[in-house]
């Protein structure tokens, strides 16, 4: 089943979760359950194959291990909230305050 980027790049974390999404589709969870493994092994911090691997679970019967990988993807997605909250604040237009000029200052 392995074709394309996953033959010639194993660790290409975006193709294992394009194939295990594609096993999912074509009604083959225990097909997408190593490739889903696979891209979490490679890339621990990304939420989206926890999302895919709680279907895989869920399609399998396996109640714990879906409720495990969707505490995982909540905490991650959270993670990535408050990620993204923090960023627009720093980027977030300043409060503009008027100026006066010190009559000190020496041009």
């Amino acid at each position: 089943m392995y074709t394309g980027s996953l033959k010639h790049y194993p660790d290409f974390q975006e193709a294992q979760v394009g194939m295990g999404r594609v096993c999912i589709a074509l009604h083959k969870p225990d097909l997408a359950l190593p490739h889903l493994r696979k891209a979490i092994a490679l890339n621990p911090e990304d939420e989206v194959p926890y999302y895919h691997l709680a279907q895989v679970y869920a399609a399998l019967g396996n109640t714990a291990g879906q409720q495990k990988a969707l505490e995982d993807f909540r905490r991650l997605r959270g993670q990535r909230s408050q990620q993204r909250e923090a960023v627009k604040k720093l980027l977030s237009p300043r409060e503009v305050t008027k100026q006066e000029l010190d009559p000190d200052a020496k041009p």
